[in-house]
């Protein structure tokens, strides 16, 4: 119940109240202090706080000196906190994959300069070839 009550006021924390109280808490050494610790980790905006959490209940969720139901209850925040693992780094490669298509979307962008700069030059050349041929062409019937 008490581990219950902890999850209940530790979501209700802005993020500032979760790193200070992070840093007051040291290094937990207690099974109690393991779970408080992991779910001040899980509250945490940073995806680094999120895999600690993750590792952090998966150890309470073998923990047999704990009672069933806080290995269940710590079994089932580490999936939850895989889970939000899992769409942070489907996130990023998303933003990854956008900023390589806008990449290659800008690079098409220059060749397709590139490309009507070079037609332009063509007609212009083909243009002069044919008023030579029309001026050569006007010589000879003089």
């Amino acid at each position: 119940q008490t581990w219950l009550h902890w999850q209940a006021a530790v979501t209700a924390l802005e993020a500032a109240e979760v790193k200070s109280w992070l840093e007051a808490m040291g290094n937990p050494s207690t099974a109690d202090e393991r779970f408080y610790f992991a779910l001040l980790n899980q509250q945490a905006p940073e995806y680094d706080a999120w895999v600690i959490a993750r590792d952090v209940y998966r150890q309470l969720g073998r923990d047999q000196a704990l009672l069933p139901g806080q290995r269940q209850l710590a079994g089932i925040l580490e999936q939850y906190t895989q889970a939000r693992i899992n769409a942070a780094q489907r996130q990023e490669r998303l933003q990854q994959d956008a900023r390589d298509l806008q990449q290659q979307y800008q690079q098409v962008q220059r060749q397709v300069s590139e490309l009507r700069e070079r037609n332009r030059l063509l007609e212009e050349k083909i243009r002069a070839i044919a008023d030579l041929e029309a001026s050569i062409s006007e010589r000879r019937e003089d």
